[in-house]
């Protein structure tokens, strides 16, 4: 079993059907609210961590816009790192 951090996750339940539902991860257990807490649930498979409000996140479009893109080179310019350009693009985001 991989090493999984507390909180939410997206879960698919059988490979019958694309429907995903959230699980909840805590304490090595699926804690489901239509269930009991599971150490080894039957998922057929597990999707990415829901973030909650309070972790640092930020929706963005799919591809970058004129102003995310103009930010971006600007920063690859100027500081010449690639964190330097997430960062610009990231807050000109709309």
């Amino acid at each position: 079993m991989q090493e999984r951090k507390q909180g939410w996750y997206w879960v698919k339940m059988n490979k019958a059907t694309d429907k995903w539902r959230p699980d909840y991860y805590k304490d090595g257990k699926w804690h489901s609210i239509w269930s009991m807490p599971e150490e080894d649930p039957i998922h057929f498979e597990i999707g990415s961590r829901i973030p909650t409000p309070d972790e640092p996140w930020q929706c963005v479009p799919k591809e970058p816009d004129g102003a995310m893109m103009v930010a971006g080179l600007k920063a690859r310019v100027e500081e010449d790192s690639t964190g330097a350009v997430y960062r610009a693009m990231l807050a000109a985001s709309p």
